[in-house]
C-alpha cells in the first residue's frame, strides 16, 4: 500500500470513529494509524495541527471532528512510484516518476552505480545491484 492509500484507509478509520459518536477515538486511530506508514508518519506531528483538531473537537464535538478529518490532505506524495519507501526524486527520464534509487537502478538497468554515492548511502544500497536480495 503507498501513502496516498495509507492517508485514505487512517481517515476511514477515523471516520468510523465519527461516524460511532467517538470523536475523541477518531482522533487517536487517525494519530496511530497515520504513524505506521513510512509516507504518512509525519503528517500530525506538527503541535498547531493538533491543537486546530482538538479545538475542533472541544467546539463542534464530533461535527467537528468530522470537519478536521475530511478536510485533512494528503502532503504531496514523496513515496516511491513502485515500493513505499521515501523517494530520492524525480526520475530524468521521460515517465517522471518518483523512484528511491534502488527502483531507479532496477527501472534504468544501472548495475554498477558509483563509489561514494549519496543515494546508495542513504538507502544503504551496495555499488553491485546485483548484491542487492530481491
Amino acid at each position: 500500500m503507498n501513502a496516498a492509500e495509507h492517508f485514505a484507509w487512517a481517515k476511514g478509520r477515523a471516520l468510523e470513529y465519527v461516524e460511532a459518536g467517538d470523536g475523541a477515538s477518531a482522533l487517536g486511530s487517525l494519530l496511530s494509524d497515520l504513524g505506521k506508514h513510512e509516507g504518512t508518519a509525519g503528517i500530525l506531528l506538527d503541535p498547531a495541527l493538533r491543537m486546530l483538531f482538538a479545538g475542533e473537537l472541544m467546539l463542534g464535538s464530533v461535527e467537528g471532528a468530522r470537519r478536521f478529518i475530511e478536510g485533512l490532505l494528503m502532503p504531496v506524495d514523496a513515496s516511491c512510484a513502485r515500493c513505499s519507501k521515501a523517494a530520492a526524486g524525480t526520475c530524468c527520464s521521460s515517465h517522471g516518476k518518483k523512484l528511491c534509487h534502488l527502483c531507479y537502478r532496477r527501472t534504468h538497468f544501472v548495475e554498477v552505480c558509483v563509489e561514494g554515492c549519496r543515494e546508495c548511502a542513504a538507502e544503504g544500497l551496495p555499488v553491485l545491484l546485483s548484491a542487492v536480495a530481491r
